[in-house]
């Protein structure tokens, strides 16, 4: 479960835990999405007070046992079998595949340090 957090405290690259809505109910962002600077100027503008963040505390927290470096390999692991399921839509397209290593390495380096 995710927290609620004030919409000055969101950083880019946190993730939605609830959809985000505007004071009226229609949805501005799904959940499970990333987070970004356009993202947050947008639910400024519409008016957005809070916004509810994945808690990634019980996914980083390494078992007893296992090293720091098999524990980032495993992360890591999960998250090119993520990225390979999200982008095979896209299996040919060499855009979308030079796309889908940027978001990889960026988000790999994440998990390094959030997994230290």
């Amino acid at each position: 479960m995710g927290e609620y957090i004030k919409i000055d405290e969101v950083e880019v690259g946190m993730v939605a835990d609830q959809d985000v809505k505007n004071p009226q109910g229609a949805v501005l962002l799904k959940k499970g999405i990333e987070l970004t600077e356009r993202h947050l100027k947008i639910f400024k503008t519409w008016g957005v007070k809070t916004v509810c963040i994945k808690d990634d505390s019980a996914e980083t927290a390494r078992p007893d046992g296992v090293s720091k470096d098999e524990f980032v390999d495993l992360k890591i692991a999960e998250l090119k079998k993520e990225m390979d399921e999200k982008f095979l839509p896209h299996e040919g397209n060499e855009p979308m595949q030079v796309i889908k290593q940027s978001v990889f390495r960026y988000r790999s380096q994440l998990v390094t340090k959030t997994c230290a």
